[in-house]
């Protein structure tokens, strides 16, 4: 069964923390109440997408986010 997708915030702060915090998966998990192979899971996918550092480069608004991740 597929998991439903987090919300475009929990996707954002992620990223953010990931990315602008450095903070561990476990860590990101707790602050946001999802599971941390859900943090995995789109981090994986933004390292796929390019998406290593934040702030975001310009392309990725909430729509291009919303695509690349759906």
């Amino acid at each position: 069964m597929p998991t439903a997708p987090i919300s475009m915030y929990k996707l954002k702060e992620i990223l953010r923390l990931k990315y602008g915090y450095t903070l561990s998966h476990r860590k990101i998990a707790n602050s946001l109440s999802v599971s941390p192979s859900i943090v995995s899971r789109y981090a994986c996918k933004s390292a796929e997408l390019g998406i290593t550092c934040w702030p975001l480069d310009e392309q990725w608004d909430d729509h291009s986010l919303q695509k690349a991740f759906s």
